[in-house]
């Protein structure tokens, strides 16, 4: 197709265009990519550190620190959820709703399952987020951040969430 002088007339590809994404999503987007990013680095580290701390057969060469070096883990990999935790619900709903408009035959049976995981896993962070904060509102007034009944508190609190992060 050409104009009347006899230019092509050029039109931009059909396709989704990434303005057409709210901010806001694409935002929630960028920090779901910064945390997947961050715990695969964590999750990389701790696996390095405990291949390089254990024996062939998988024994601690020193128990007490590969239980602090896990607490780091766990730690990290909670903080680093943070900024996703605003917005995992809807980004979860969308992922739904956006398999739900696929065709048939371009799904894997594997994706309802993963989001099935995913949204199990964000009940029971949830859920553990409001026995954090119950437990917080009932520890003594002494004990705050760096404290040994805090920070143990913190740590088993972590460590329950690890595997549902790590999801």
């Amino acid at each position: 197709m050409t104009t009347e002088r006899g230019t092509p007339n050029i039109t931009a590809p059909q396709g989704p265009v990434i303005s057409a994404i709210p901010a806001s999503h694409r935002a929630a987007l960028k920090q779901l990519s910064a945390f997947l990013r961050e715990s695969t680095c964590i999750l990389a580290n701790w696996d390095y550190y405990s291949e390089e701390n254990t024996d062939l057969d998988g024994w601690l060469f020193d128990e007490h620190a590969y239980g602090l070096r896990q607490r780091q883990r766990d730690r990290e990999t909670a903080e680093a959820f943070e900024a996703v935790r605003p917005t995992a619900r809807q980004l979860l709903a969308i992922a739904e709703e956006q398999l739900a408009q696929l065709p048939t035959r371009a799904v894997q049976t594997r994706w309802a399952w993963q989001l099935g995981t995913l949204r199990d896993a964000l009940d029971r962070l949830d859920a553990l987020h409001q026995e954090w904060q119950q437990t917080c509102a009932g520890l003594p007034l002494t004990a705050r951040p760096g404290t040994p009944t805090y920070d143990d508190t913190l740590a088993n609190h972590d460590a329950e969430a690890w595997s549902y992060l790590d999801d």
